[in-house]
């Protein structure tokens, strides 16, 4: 596994190649991971836009694995980071907080 600039350094490379291009393609592999249809998934996410990057870690607006997806009312993104947290995002993809459950 790659030390943690390393990782850091690919997630800004993969940020400043990516950040604002659109998503021409989606394939879903294991359907039974979603919880809205393949079909409507594939609706929602194509075309749709990069806006920031993440990474794996346990600091704060990271986590190791996430689990469920949730989009609140006003456009924000919670995140079950699978370690007994919650993260939110904007719906820019910045991170705004987290809390423990």
């Amino acid at each position: 596994m790659p030390e943690l600039p390393e990782v850091e350094t690919i997630r800004r490379q993969m940020e400043r190649a990516l950040k604002g291009r659109k998503i021409a393609g989606v394939e879903v592999r294991y359907a039974g991971r979603l919880n809205v249809s393949a079909k409507e998934f594939i609706e929602n996410v194509s075309g749709a836009a990069f806006k920031a990057f993440g990474r794996k870690g346990q600091g704060p607006g990271e986590y190791t694995s996430p689990g469920s997806l949730i989009c609140d009312p006003n456009g924000n993104l919670l995140v079950d980071g699978l370690n007994r947290q919650i993260l939110t995002f904007d719906p820019n993809g910045e991170f705004i907080k987290s809390f423990r459950i």
